[in-house]
């Protein structure tokens, strides 16, 4: 007797689930025309965000700021574009072909032959994609630049290196002035 009870109080919470499951789906709590934002690399939704094309532009400013590739964009130890690097390059694609521009491969990579050969093969995909080969250049070099040489650096962290009694007498001037700071 005390299973059957179970039973039957087990199976009206399966039944009072299920029809909730229902009306919150029926309700639009779950509505499935919703686009996602970040659909996964696996698939793709029919129904499109209508916030999608804001982020294309804004993804498209980091991508000029950057304009690097890396040896993530690769399958390891080859020159293999994997799907990440071959979606970067469709989209430098579309960005070289309207502003142009230098593309840096920054690769880690001790093999000088990889390094060539995975620039070579950055150029003939953008190439194949319908670019000049006299629109952009692919070179090695870090993302955005080459950055700052060590010495300069060194020269920098000296000339920005204050010491304690100087810190002191900054912090003095800037808290009598109302300004704040910690």
């Amino acid at each position: 007797m005390k299973r059957e009870s179970l039973r039957s109080r087990w199976g009206g919470r399966l039944a009072v689930t299920a029809s909730l499951g229902w009306v919150l789906t029926m309700s639009g709590c779950a509505d499935p025309t919703v686009g996602r934002m970040n659909a996964p690399p696996q698939g793709h939704t029919a129904h499109k965000n209508p916030l999608a094309d804001t982020y294309v532009h804004m993804r498209d400013n980091v991508l000029l700021a950057d304009m690097s590739m890396s040896s993530v964009h690769f399958v390891p130890h080859s020159m293999e574009l994997n799907s990440l690097g071959v979606y970067r390059l469709k989209r430098y694609a579309a960005i070289l072909k309207v502003y142009g521009g230098t593309l840096r491969y920054d690769g880690a990579e001790t093999e000088e032959e990889l390094k060539a050969n995975r620039m070579g093969q950055v150029r003939q995909y953008l190439v194949a994609c319908g670019l000049d080969a006299d629109q952009f250049e692919v070179e090695a070099g870090m993302a955005g630049g080459a950055g700052l040489k060590g010495t300069e650096a060194v020269n920098v962290r000296k000339a920005t290196d204050f010491t304690p009694g100087e810190v002191a007498r900054y912090r003095s001037q800037v808290g009598s002035g109302g300004g704040g700071g910690g």
